[in-house]
């Protein structure tokens, strides 16, 4: 509740400038306070963009922490309408003749009967049965009623595992298809024992229009055989699509353009980083301003140890030929920035791609994933602690100017009462000067 306050009606004072001047110069304080916290602030989102880009390094590092993820290798076939061909990182360097003889199939039978008509005529009576096996499962599909073919087809779809049944129209009537789901020889349809009206609507039988069977291939003169047209487990990391029958070649080489493009994400993320930091730790001599990590043992600490990691040497036998980055294209400038040499990378990797892989795989990416972890780590990392820190530390001068805030309206409230006060007391001497002014008047004139 506002006090009450007479500003000046008897004194002639401006009571109220008063007070706000008394008020403001006591505020000092509180200016030096903001003044703090906006600087705290905005070192807190120094950092806060700082562990961003430290996070942005790390999961540049996590893409290639595996030899499938850093390795990029291409497969190519020399005749795509045979066979198509994936790799995958581990997959195996090298050529491969590949031969098909017989494409894997799922089988197919049609029923040699053929039917008026799809939706109305009753294909038999209810208790009528027959069996449907497939892959070595036998199931027995009994009528519940008069059932119509398409009615029987979504019985059987509904009640035998891997076939699809199916109508077709022939043009001259309806046929009954079944269609195993799986190709491979193990994979055989039959289907027997058709009893009740339902054996006289069948009497005909089924038709084999394709027989389930597995792919017949050679690679390299080794023969070998598949329930599935899709070989991924013939040689590592290599997937063949067979599409016909028919050879092909099929070469598998490393990508050294899609492994350097791999590289290059991380060169530029930890460019980034050193960037970044560099922009906030400029000092101006002529106008005194200075970055906002000047004096962040945190930040210096933090961009020494990257330098370190970068420039470590992890060659352990005099047996291999790379231990350090520096050997595979990479130099460390003035700036502390990276510049990579993607040739240098590349010559490397046609040369030595086990070095390579190793050198980052086992050693160069774990001690940096490592680093990067014990600083944005949410538990206890360096930078995480720092900003927790620095959060605490804004919400201590947050409460201080709350606090600050509550003793000058108190302070405000107490001269607005003396001022009022004061006021009231030189009204009253007022009022007692205007009377005795009165009386010594009316005493004078009695005299008189």
């Amino acid at each position: 509740m506002a006090s009450f306050s007479i500003g000046g009606i008897v004194s002639g004072l401006d009571t109220n400038s008063i007070i706000d001047s008394l008020v403001a110069a006591a505020s000092t304080p509180k200016t030096v306070m903001a003044a703090k916290k906006a600087k705290v602030e905005k070192l807190q989102t120094a950092y806060e963009e700082l562990s961003s880009r430290l996070t942005d390094m790390q999961t540049a590092l996590e893409a290639i922490d595996t030899a499938e993820e850093f390795r990029s290798l291409s497969g190519k076939s020399s005749n795509g309408d045979v066979a198509a061909v994936t790799v995958d990182g581990d997959g195996v360097v090298g050529t491969y003749n590949l031969t098909v003889t017989q494409l894997a199939d799922s089988a197919m039978l049609v029923s040699n009967d053929v039917f008026a008509d799809a939706n109305t005529t009753n294909v038999g009576l209810t208790g009528n049965s027959f069996t449907v096996t497939y892959a070595g499962t036998a199931t027995v599909i009994t009528l519940a009623s008069d059932q119509t073919l398409n009615e029987l087809a979504a019985t059987i779809n509904e009640e035998v595992d891997g076939v699809s049944a199916y109508v077709m129209n022939t043009g001259s009537g309806y046929k009954l298809v079944y269609s195993g789901e799986d190709t491979g020889a193990s994979n055989t349809l039959t289907v027997t024992g058709a009893t009740g009206t339902l054996a006289t609507s069948f009497a005909g039988g089924t038709t084999t229009a394709a027989a389930a069977q597995d792919a017949l291939v050679s690679i390299n003169g080794v023969s070998l055989s598949s329930e599935s047209n899709s070989l991924s487990d013939v040689i590592q990391g290599v997937t063949f699509d067979i599409e016909d029958v028919g050879s092909t070649k099929v070469t598998v080489g490393v990508d050294e353009d899609a492994m350097t493009e791999k590289i290059s994400t991380f060169v530029d993320a930890y460019n980034s980083v050193i960037t970044y930091v560099g922009s906030q730790s400029i000092y101006d001599k002529d106008s005194d301003t200075k970055g906002i990590f000047i004096g962040e043992t945190v930040v210096s600490r933090l961009i020494a140890n990257m330098k370190s990691k970068l420039s470590t040497n992890f060659e352990t036998s005099s047996s291999d030929p790379i231990g350090a980055l520096a050997e595979i294209g990479f130099k460390t400038l003035q700036t502390g920035k990276i510049e990579f040499d993607e040739s240098a990378f590349k010559d490397a990797l046609a040369d030595n791609l086990d070095q390579v892989t190793g050198l980052f795989i086992d050693d160069f990416v774990p001690a940096m994933t490592d680093f990067i972890d014990s600083n944005i780590d949410a538990t206890d990392g360096i930078v995480s602690n720092r900003l927790d820190s620095l959060g605490d530390i804004i919400d201590g001068i947050t409460d201080d100017i709350s606090n600050f805030d509550d003793r000058m309206d108190a302070y405000e409230a107490r001269l607005k009462k003396n001022f009022t006060a004061m006021e009231i007391a030189l009204g009253k001497l007022q009022t007692a000067q205007d009377s005795l002014s009165a009386l010594l008047g009316t005493t004078s004139s009695t005299k008189k």
